[in-house]
């Protein structure tokens, strides 16, 4: 059950230019947002998860500050998924876990990136347990995603089994089927060092001239919905003394990978035209995608008849699923992470309804 200090900070409709929905999905996503969850502290808000769908009749396991159900039984099987954590709350200027409802939009941490997507699927899930399925359907509320560990990836062995995936993320209601990869590589530059006076060789112009040879490379496969790959200098670090050359300068390069393009591959191409020595750093997230003719597609653009099948360039737990995936969720990916968050109220409500059409046309008709 929600805290005395979550139950004060639920915006009451006095306190807002909008209305405050007494039921639904929106009064859901205010309570979430009530209580803060940036990632490694969802111990209160996996609670609260979990008596929500206890309250409901539902049976749900706690494991961690993950949480996740079952309802129905056969096949087939359909896994629902949202985190819970958040950024940290930066820039903001107003109480980022009040929420604010002001002209169809609610404001609060995370409203956008991603309580709005959990709230909106726990009405799915609820609704999915009074409608009698022919299939099972998973839902799995997972902490962690923001910073990429013990979230869905470390639940993964110990949820029932599922054919077919749906993410919950801010995508407009589009449905995302694509997903960029990244790797981070570490390149540096030597030379001797000495005063500036003197020296001969400078690493930071030898790493300047590589990081003006990441734009000779050409890409030829470009994939329809992610276009080509990207490979961006991050970071640049180098001397201490201003009249002293290092003997070494360091730079990172960003690399956003697509499905013609691995990230070895990217890499290589880089080894063969950079002369810096080169580390990889981390390359264990590869770009995926799913094809639209996978019946978990064809149920989403079924439940969201006006969504655009899109590609990604950010990451989502997409990457750690093994099974045919989308991405589909209320909000603007542009309000992620951002200061004063929203998402529309609208998109909520209508994403709760879609996630039930999704939910019944998989599983009853894939």
């Amino acid at each position: 059950m929600r805290s005395e200090r979550n139950e004060a900070r639920v915006l009451s409709a006095a306190e807002s230019s909008d209305p405050a929905p007494a039921e639904g999905p929106i009064k859901t996503l205010i309570e979430l947002v009530s209580i803060p969850s940036v990632s490694g502290s969802e111990e209160e808000i996996a609670g609260y998860v979990f008596d929500w769908l206890s309250e409901r009749g539902i049976e749900p396991t706690r494991s961690g500050r993950n949480v996740y159900c079952q309802v129905g039984s056969g096949e087939p099987s359909l896994l629902l998924n949202a985190h819970t954590d958040t950024v940290p709350p930066m820039g903001w200027t107003t109480d980022p876990f009040k929420a604010r409802l002001a002209q169809g939009k609610l404001f609060g941490l995370g409203a956008c990136d991603t309580k709005a997507s959990l709230a909106a699927m726990l009405h799915a899930v609820a609704a999915a347990a009074q409608s009698g399925l022919q299939g099972r359907l998973v839902f799995a509320a997972t902490c962690m995603e923001e910073v990429g560990r013990e979230g869905l990836e470390a639940v993964l062995p110990e949820l029932p089994a599922f054919d077919a995936a749906v993410i919950g993320e801010p995508t407009n209601l589009d449905i995302g089927i694509a997903q960029r990869g990244i790797a981070c590589v570490q390149g540096v530059a030597r030379g001797a060092g000495g005063h500036a006076a003197l020296a001969t060789e400078n690493p930071i112009h030898a790493a300047a001239d590589d990081i003006r040879r990441l734009h000779s490379i050409r890409f030829e496969r470009r994939h329809e919905l992610l276009g080509f790959p990207s490979l961006q200098a991050t970071k640049v670090s180098a001397g201490e003394v201003v009249n002293i050359v290092p003997a070494r300068c360091e730079f990172t390069i960003d690399i956003r990978s697509t499905p013609h393009y691995s990230n070895a591959e990217l890499v290589g191409m880089l080894k063969s035209v950079l002369r810096s020595d080169l580390t990889v750093k981390s390359s264990r997230i590869e770009a995926v995608e799913t094809d639209p003719s996978e019946g978990v597609v064809k149920a989403a653009s079924h439940a969201f008849p006006r969504a655009e099948l899109i590609g990604m360039g950010f990451t989502t737990e997409m990457v750690f699923v093994p099974r045919p995936c989308v991405v589909v969720g209320p909000g603007d990916p542009a309000m992620a992470h951002k200061a004063e968050e929203w998402v529309e109220v609208g998109q909520v409500v209508e994403a709760a309804r879609a996630y039930d059409r999704l939910v019944k046309r998989f599983l009853f008709c894939s």
